[in-house]
């Protein structure tokens, strides 16, 4: 979505604040009528999806009939949506839930890949202090005035912290066979960055149907992996938009200009190996990689030693990782670079670890030298094991 010159973010965080409510005050509108029930409604998981090798991956334009019940309509959900993609294009979160050990946690996104006006070095202690980003700040106003009014929550997670938060089936399921099964088209027109891509530099773009029949499959099989964990999800309504306010501030993060995925991996690439230098970290300290072992297992067992590195400061309830083939398959498969916007009953945060700090209303978290350090060896071992 960016330029091969990439220009920095705006890293004032009032600017990111601003820049945020528009965002919020465009997507986010769902009056809640009186008191509202949520019995038996089970958590709503959506995937990203990639309509076009010139686009990041977006999360596909999904709801579920379920939640009308709550006033979260097909209308509503879209929009909500719509809003999250723009941001995550822009300005993607710093800290997501995923899986560290056996526990799910509020884990730390990319840091090496974050702009550099994003962070703050104290020269005497080391500490780092990271602005939340314009996804953080959207996602925080949609949990504040969308979802935990209905006692729901929502979070960016990676498939295996989503396996972990979904409820499972009834019976016992072979969940991670369906892979490659199902029947159900993902989305029906491209996602909201591909519409800005458009409208902003006047380029002719091709017709939204030909991503569908392209990705189709793809679709399926991520939807495989919630068959009996969560709500169907489904998919329609009216095409993504943007005013003329939301299209001028997403310019100042670069997401009208042009850039292939391939440019921006590389330069991300450049700029963690930047990072990774400037922490004193090089080629993982020595790391190895072991192809002896899965590249889930190999996933796990950095993700322990990252734990016992930065340590939990949060967590309430320790969860184990799934039991059985669903659990066998994650440790083999390790398919986390895929991330879900997962809606689930608000009480399901007690089980993160961490997760305290996304209701922080603090627009920066102060990060100190001895946990950047355990995150910067852990994600140059990732880049190196070819994550």
């Amino acid at each position: 979505m960016a330029s091969s010159s990439h220009p920095e973010i705006p890293s004032s965080s009032s600017q990111i604040t601003q820049d945020a409510e528009i965002l919020a005050q465009t997507y986010l509108s769902a009056p809640l009528n009186g008191p509202s029930s949520r019995q038996e409604i089970v958590p709503l998981a959506i995937p990203q999806i990639t309509f076009d090798d010139h686009q990041e991956a977006s999360f596909a334009r999904g709801h579920s009939p379920a939640l009308g019940e709550l006033g979260l309509t097909q209308q509503v959900m879209l929009s909500i949506i719509d809003g999250l993609n723009l941001a995550m294009a822009a300005n993607p979160p710093i800290r997501i839930v995923g899986t560290s050990g056996p526990v799910a946690g509020y884990l730390p996104y990319h840091w090496a890949k974050l702009p550099s006006t994003s962070i703050n070095v104290d020269p005497q202690t080391g500490n780092r202090t990271l602005a939340r980003s314009l996804t953080d700040h959207y996602l925080r106003a949609a949990n504040i005035n969308v979802f935990k009014p209905r006692g729901l929550v929502a979070r960016i997670c990676t498939t295996s912290a989503m396996l972990i938060l979904t409820t499972k089936p009834e019976k016992p399921d072979d969940t991670m066979k369906k892979v490659g099964r199902g029947a159900l088209a993902v989305a029906r027109h491209m996602p909201i960055t591909g519409l800005i891509v458009r409208q902003v530099s006047k380029s002719k773009a091709n017709d939204s149907k030909k991503g569908e029949d392209i990705y189709q499959p793809i679709g399926q099989r991520r939807l495989g992996l919630i068959d009996g964990r969560a709500l169907p999800l489904s998919t329609g309504g009216s095409p993504p938009y943007a005013t003329q306010v939301v299209m001028q501030t997403m310019s100042r993060y670069g997401v009208h200009l042009g850039g292939t995925r391939a440019e921006k991996r590389d330069f991300e690439k450049r700029r963690a190996m930047e990072c990774f230098e400037e922490a004193g970290v090089v080629d993982g300290n020595g790391y190895q990689v072991d192809y002896s072992a899965g590249k889930g297992a190999r996933a796990i067992e950095r993700a322990e030693k990252r734990r016992r590195q930065i340590g939990g400061q949060g967590r309430q309830v320790r969860l184990e990782m799934p039991k059985g083939p669903d659990g066998d398959r994650l440790r083999s498969w390790a398919a986390d670079r895929l991330l879900w916007f997962v809606i689930m009953p608000a009480e399901k945060d007690m089980e993160i670890e961490d997760v305290i700090l996304a209701e922080s209303h603090a627009n920066e978290e102060n990060v100190s030298q001895k946990v950047w350090m355990g995150e910067m060896t852990f994600e140059s071992e990732e880049m190196l094991d070819g994550n």
